[in-house]
């Protein structure tokens, strides 16, 4: 109840037009636990009520309640309940970024739109799957907005002719 009245309190203090919860990840991360996914519907209805209740006192535009949310489609099931929380958001803001990193053993794209390939696991790492997932599971498809990151990961090659997708590497560039 404190940390709602002081969320209200401090948006409209300083004007803002809404709050976004970045939580990553409930349920996922050491010392994340299974009740963290029932916890953060929770923080969601709290904060969602407290800002109808302010604006209808106020006479005041309610303020918006976003969240980003991740891709990886393990991590959502194990800490988003997907079809209560497109209830009380507004959007949901897709982490749609890191499907890759330059770690990883051949060169990819980190933020793929689509698969090239829809017989492996590959399709899964893809804003199109990642999409589809939130669709099927109960986010209202106006409700889902898709980031594009503007950055790249570099790749160093394990030979410079060999520089296309899927390319062996020995892990990130200097």
């Amino acid at each position: 109840k404190n940390f709602t009245k002081s969320v209200v309190r401090y948006l409209r203090q300083y004007q803002f037009d809404g709050f976004d919860l970045d939580w990553e990840y409930p349920g996922s991360r050491d010392g994340g636990r299974p009740e963290d996914k029932e916890n953060y519907l929770r923080l969601v209805k709290d904060l969602r009520r407290a800002f109808e209740s302010e604006a209808k006192k106020a006479k005041r535009p309610r303020l918006l309640l976003t969240m980003a949310v991740p891709a990886g489609i393990e991590t959502i099931e194990k800490g988003y309940d997907v079809p209560r929380l497109s209830k009380y958001l507004d959007f949901f803001n897709l982490l749609s970024y890191d499907y890759h990193a330059s770690t990883e053993p051949l060169v990819n794209h980190h933020s793929p739109l689509r698969s090239y390939d829809e017989t492996d696991f590959e399709h899964q790492l893809t804003v199109e799957y990642t999409v589809g997932h939130y669709l099927k599971n109960g986010a209202p498809r106006h409700k889902i907005v898709v980031g594009i990151p503007t950055y790249g990961r570099a790749y160093k090659l394990f030979n410079p002719d060999v520089n296309g997708l899927e390319s062996p590497s020995l892990g990130p560039s200097e």
